[in-house]
């Protein structure tokens, strides 16, 4: 999203990353398409840029993954400008296409199972990842408050 919003004409384009990996390969893939991109280790409940300074704020299939979603938003609140845009997108869990197959895991219904039924059987019996990464799959109302 980063690269696409710095070719889409964004004067200053900054983004976060929880892993370290992740942000080298986005550096890497700026550097091939000449975008010029600034990406910091951090998490979304901690964000690392000052107060009302951001005019448009990206969280992109990000909200199900953090620990904390009222502290994101919060932290989200905080580093928009007055006026500023906020778009958040997570996928619906209880969608008949994620039913069939979770964006995450690719298993049928897992997104629809409490999360402790879903960690344990993504990483005890599937064993497909060695932690459950997605946390509660919000949904308009719950953003809204």
């Amino acid at each position: 999203m980063c690269i696409a919003a710095a070719l889409s004409g964004a004067s200053k384009v900054h983004g976060i990353e929880i892993q370290d990996f992740r942000i080298d390969l986005a550096y890497k893939w700026a550097a091939a398409r000449r975008a010029k991109i600034d990406i910091q280790e951090g998490v979304a409940e901690q964000l690392p840029f000052p107060s009302s300074s951001i005019d448009i704020f990206l969280l992109w299939a990000v909200i199900e993954h953090v620990e904390s979603q009222e502290r994101t938003l919060d932290e989200m609140a905080r580093v928009l400008r007055p006026g500023g845009y906020a778009l958040i997108n997570a996928p619906n869990r209880l969608s008949p296409a994620l039913f069939l197959s979770d964006p995450h895991y690719q298993i049928m219904a897992v997104s629809a199972l409490p999360r402790f039924i879903a960690k344990w059987w993504v990483v005890d019996v599937r064993k497909i990842a060695k932690h459950y990464g997605v946390g509660v799959f919000p949904i308009y109302s719950q953003l809204i408050r």
